[in-house]
């Protein structure tokens, strides 16, 4: 995120066919600090409407890719990431399940790598949380509990916390979502971005993987790292059945999101496939 007052480059990028854009914002006048693409209206949506999206008659997935700045900090010095959660540390918050704690974690630790103090990233944290919400109300002392845990665990990054990290890194994912972007739109496959996470039809969730690590390979000259996904799509659950792996506790279908197609939804495609015929006749 740019600072206040910071000079914005901006560089638009045809998404759609019908003159919609998202664009790439740059920071500092330079092009090579920020370059994230903003402005699909499936970013201003919270994930559980994002959930409900579908793109050509099809159900979708989001697959999120949140741990991956902390991965880039690693391939960046060569150290191959923990395979373990990263933002899993000691049970500190008692009030709050380690699942809550998790995700405060992961929020406080997003928001270090992007801040140039310990200060400024717990307040870039609690301004993020809900009017009224525990988190809103948690202590800098709390906090800092929280990110103390995060670098006992990761020793081999922690210098880059809390050093204005944030800028060199979102334009090193903002040229690997444009590689992403660009294998699916040769392959007329649509693709939405949001930063760390993409939406794309459940049947192509595996290819999405697999050029994610690739392209994060592009990226730190050859070496590959352990990155991981939240989420896992239908053609994914297929290719682990095929496996003939009964055993339950090996994967969670739950995390295969389900919804039925709305009658609102209908009549939208239908509207939207009578406008395609008059533009293409």
């Amino acid at each position: 995120m740019g600072q206040k007052g910071t000079t914005k480059k901006i560089r638009r990028v045809r998404l759609t066919q019908d003159n919609k854009f998202v664009r790439r914002v740059f920071y500092r006048a330079n092009w090579n600090l920020g370059g994230r693409f903003h402005g699909g209206w499936w970013q201003n949506i919270n994930s559980d409407l994002r959930k409900q999206i579908y793109i050509n008659d099809r159900s979708t997935l989001e697959q999120d890719y949140s741990g991956l700045h902390v991965n880039l900090l690693y391939g960046l010095k060569g150290i191959q990431p923990p395979l373990e959660d990263q933002y899993e540390v000691e049970h500190l918050l008692l009030n709050f399940s380690t699942k809550e704690q998790r995700k405060i974690v992961k929020g406080v630790v997003l928001n270090a790598i992007n801040a140039n103090n310990t200060k400024s990233a717990y307040a870039a944290y609690r301004q993020q949380q809900e009017t009224g919400s525990r988190e809103k109300s948690l202590k800098d002392k709390q906090l800092e509990s929280l990110l103390e845990a995060f670098k006992n665990k990761h020793p081999k990054i922690q210098e880059s916390l809390c050093s204005d990290k944030g800028v060199e890194l979102m334009h090193m994912d903002g040229r690997i979502t444009a590689k992403v972007i660009k294998h699916f739109t040769n392959k007329n496959i649509p693709i939405l971005s949001i930063h760390d996470s993409y939406i794309t039809q459940n049947q192509h969730t595996s290819e999405l993987r697999k050029v994610m690590n690739k392209v994060v390979a592009e990226e730190l000259n050859g070496f590959k790292i352990n990155i991981d996904q939240e989420g896992e799509g239908s053609d994914q659950v297929q290719a682990f059945k095929n496996q003939d792996r009964t055993n339950a506790l090996d994967y969670n279908y739950d995390n295969v999101p389900s919804y039925e197609i709305t009658e609102g939804f209908k009549k939208r495609y239908k509207r939207h496939k009578e406008w395609l015929k008059k533009v293409y006749q």
